[in-house]
């Protein structure tokens, strides 16, 4: 793969994001026309010359609004965790953006470090599921718990194994305990 391509396919999750965050048009033409507004030239040039890589954007831009925003800060998570594993970017995952988390990941997050929880189990109630030692949200966004522990678990600020019962335990880690103080105010 040429570089320029490469540097596209690895820039494309943040241009869609903000394509898609703006509410465009989602039209490939009207997709095009923004990057050239927004001095992307050189990515409209070789997608031009890729009727394949094309086809793919253009199903991600008409694609459902809420699922390709969703997916987006998937792989914008997920990217961060690599990119963090590499020699000289290991400062990524310290310095994670919060708007990757949701509210009650972060919530989460910080009540894990705060109440300085050697573990946590994910336990499952007649309503849905909640963890031991952290105050979880009841309602809708109950639903999303095991979502967005996933989030945490995926860039490193909470590691997970299961229980001999066939539970999933959470555990801190030095990444997470490293962006707590930061996230904190505190000094390691």
């Amino acid at each position: 793969m040429d570089p320029l391509t490469l540097t596209i396919l690895i820039a494309l999750p943040g241009l869609l994001s903000a394509y898609k965050g703006e509410g465009r048009n989602r039209k490939m033409d009207d997709f095009m026309q923004w990057l050239k507004e927004n001095n992307h030239t050189g990515f409209v040039e070789v997608m031009q010359n890729q009727v394949q890589l094309q086809s793919h954007i253009k199903d991600i831009i008409e694609g459902n609004h809420s699922d390709v925003m969703d997916s987006l800060k998937d792989i914008q998570v997920m990217m961060a965790e690599v990119l963090s594993n590499f020699k000289g970017f290991t400062w990524v995952k310290e310095t994670a953006p919060e708007e990757f988390f949701s509210e009650q990941a972060i919530d989460i997050f910080k009540q894990f470090y705060e109440n300085r929880l050697h573990s946590s189990t994910l336990c499952r109630t007649y309503d849905g599921a909640e963890l031991n030692g952290i105050r979880t949200p009841k309602g809708r966004e109950q639903n999303f718990l095991e979502d967005d522990l996933n989030y945490l678990v995926g860039a490193g600020l909470l590691r997970e194994s299961d229980s001999k019962r066939g539970e999933r335990v959470f555990y801190p880690t030095r990444v997470g305990e490293s962006y707590y103080q930061k996230l904190s105010g505190q000094s390691e």
